[in-house]
């Protein structure tokens, strides 16, 4: 169910960096890569460095690396040229970014692989895009974990329809806060888990009456 939500989403990505000459997979949160896009000219080239699919990159099997250090931290990273533990992917630039599932745990990590260089600033512009990409795929996720219960979506901007920029808070039918996705931290300032149990109508002082309200329903 979550590797259906996935796929699309790596595999635009990848449509995005093929010409730059990256490799995008996505990897379970045991390390292991599950999806896996390369141009077939670099394919032997990366093959050589173990980037192959359903390699296994914690970081007890393989030192710093990107996807294991990721799931070690939390948080994206980026990890370039000899910060690699390993001799054979000292050569690689690797970008990464977390994608949450429920409760906040890590569900799975993206990563995009390039044996070319690059300068800081196309590092932050790629990471930037594999973060959105991340949020995508768990908000997208989350959706359908919850699509039977009522869906508040929160944006900076009510103008951006983007959906890795919203942070969307599912909610009872009684109106109390169920779970939220990793965006809703930043948004509102407070902890996800500080919010559940709390009352949606009075914390965000709706005038709306959400038993009128089918579930499923973005508000």
């Amino acid at each position: 169910d979550f590797l259906s939500i996935a796929d699309p989403e790596i595999e635009r990505l990848f449509q995005r960096l093929v010409d730059s000459e990256y490799l995008v997979s996505l990897a379970s949160s045991q390390g292991a890569m599950l999806l896996f896009r390369c141009d077939y000219q670099y394919l032997g080239e990366l093959a050589g460095t173990g980037v192959i699919p359903g390699s296994i990159w914690t970081e007890d099997r393989q030192g710093t690396n990107g996807i294991g250090t990721c799931l070690r931290v939390g948080k994206s990273v980026s990890v370039v040229g000899s910060e690699h533990y390993g001799a054979a992917t000292q050569d690689l630039t690797c970008l990464t970014a977390p994608v949450f599932g429920g409760k906040g745990a890590i569900e799975c990590v993206i990563n995009v692989t390039t044996a070319r260089s690059a300068d800081i600033r196309m590092n932050r512009i790629v990471q930037s895009i594999v973060e959105r990409a991340a949020r995508r795929i768990e908000n997208g996720h989350f959706g359908r974990l919850h699509r039977r219960n009522l869906m508040l979506r929160i944006l900076d901007n009510a103008e951006n329809s983007d959906m890795a920029e919203e942070g969307q808070i599912a909610i009872s039918e009684s109106g109390l806060i169920l779970e939220g996705t990793s965006q809703v931290a930043r948004l509102l300032k407070q902890p996800v888990d500080e919010l559940v149990g709390t009352s949606a109508t009075e914390l965000f002082e709706l005038d709306t009456d959400l038993s009128e309200i089918r579930p499923g329903t973005p508000i």
